[in-house]
C-alpha cells in the first residue's frame, strides 16, 4: 500500500539491493565466527579499548554479541526503509516533495544497514582472530555512518521547506499524525525501559576489570569518562534522566496536543525519540566501560538542532500559531 503516491521501480530496487548487501555481510561474520569457534580459548577478548587492543575478555558464547546487536538494527532499518517507502508521511508539503522525502528517508535508512553490516564484521573479525582492533578504520568507519545520517537529515529538513504547502490536512492525514505520535511515543519508552533491563542484567559484572575485587566490595564501577571509580549508583543516572526528560516532554506534547498545536507535539515527539536513542547508546557505552564520544554527542547536539530549527522555521511560517 502507498496511499496514492506510487513510488519510482528504481528506489524498491536500491532499498532491496541495500538490504539485502547488509544481510548477506552480517551472514558473511556469523559464518567467520562459527567457521574459528573449535580454534578460539574459552574466554575471549570481546570488547576494544581506545587503541583497539581488547580490554574485556569473557566466555566465547559471548562473541555472537555482535552477530545479536547487528541483526537487530539491520531488522530495524529494513522496516524503517520499507515503512518509509510504502507509507505516506503526513507531512504538509507536495507529492513532488513527499517522493523525494521519502526516497532520501529510505536510501538514508538502507545505506546505515549497510554500514551496521561493515562494523559487525570488522567487530567479528578480530574476535575470530584475536587480534586487535584496527582504531583508525573503526573510527572512519563511524564517522561515515554518522556523515551518512546527517546527509540523509540535512536533506529532509531542507525538502520539508523548500516543498512546503499550505493544503489544510485531511482526516486520514490526521490517523497517520496520531499513529506516527503513538509510535514515537511507544519506542522512547521502549528504549528506556530496554535501557534499564541491560543496565540490571550486567550489574553484576561490573567493574569489569576488577581482579582483586577492591572495587565490587566497595560498592564502585569504572566511568570511562572521567576515569575514576564512582559509587555504582550513578550508573542508573543515565536512566533516571531519560526518564525525566521523557516525562517533561510527554507533559509538554501533551498540553499542545490539548491547544491543537500539532508543530510543537511533532517537535517534543521528535525530541523523545532523540533523547531515548542517545541516552541508550551513551548507556551502552558507559556500562561497557568506554567513553561516550565526541561523535555520539555531537551526533545528539545534530540532530536536536536539525528539529529545532525546523520547528522554529514552521513557528515563523505559521506567525506563531502553533
Amino acid at each position: 500500500m502507498n496511499n496514492g503516491i506510487k513510488q519510482p521501480k528504481a528506489l524498491l530496487i536500491v532499498h532491496f539491493a541495500l538490504i539485502c548487501a547488509a544481510w548477506l555481510i552480517a551472514a558473511g561474520s556469523l559464518v567467520l565466527f562459527l567457521s574459528k569457534w573449535d580454534s578460539l580459548p574459552e574466554r575471549v577478548g570481546i570488547h576494544f579499548a581506545a587503541d583497539g587492543n581488547f580490554d574485556v575478555y569473557a566466555e566465547k558464547g559471548y562473541g555472537f554479541y555482535p552477530h545479536i546487536v547487528s541483526t537487530v538494527l539491520i531488522a530495524g532499518c529494513a522496516f524503517a526503509g520499507a515503512f518509509a517507502a510504502g507509507k505516506k508521511t503526513g507531512l504538509n508539503i507536495t507529492e513532488k516533495g513527499e517522493r523525494l522525502f521519502r526516497i532520501e528517508l529510505c536510501v538514508t535508512v538502507d545505506v546505515i544497514a549497510v554500514l551496521i553490516g561493515v562494523w559487525a564484521l570488522m567487530w567479528t573479525m578480530s574476535v575470530s582472530t584475536q587480534t586487535p582492533l584496527d582504531p583508525a578504520a573503526m573510527g572512519t568507519l563511524i564517522s561515515v555512518m554518522l556523515i551518512a545520517g546527517a546527509v540523509g537529515i540535512a536533506a529532509e529538513i531542507i525538502t520539508v521547506i523548500v516543498c512546503r504547502t499550505d493544503r489544510k490536512r485531511s482526516g486520514k492525514d490526521a490517523k497517520k499524525a496520531a499513529l506516527q505520535h503513538r509510535m514515537h511515543r511507544l519506542a522512547s519508552w521502549m528504549l528506556a525501559g530496554a535501557e534499564l533491563l541491560v543496565t540490571v542484567l550486567i550489574w553484576e559484572r561490573l567493574p569489569d576489570s576488577d581482579p582483586t575485587g577492591f572495587y565490587h566490595m566497595n560498592g564502585l564501577a569504572y566511568f570511562a569518562d572521567f576515569g575514576v571509580y564512582l559509587p555504582k549508583w550513578l550508573l542508573l543516572a543515565p536512566f533516571i534522566l531519560t526518564a525525566v526528560i521523557l516525562t517533561v516532554l510527554e507533559i509538554i506534547g501533551h498540553k499542545a496536543e490539548s491547544a491543537d498545536k500539532t508543530a510543537l507535539v511533532v517537535f517534543t515527539d521528535r525530541l523523545k525519540l532523540i533523547n531515548a536513542v542517545f541516552f541508550f547508546i551513551a548507556d551502552i557505552r558507559i556500562l561497557s566501560e568506554i567513553t561516550v564520544g565526541l561523535p555520539v554527542i555531537l551526533l545528539y547536539a545534530g540532530t536536536t538542532a536539525a528539529s529545532a530549527a525546523v520547528f522554529a522555521v514552521k513557528h515563523k511560517i505559521s506567525g506563531g500559531n502553533l
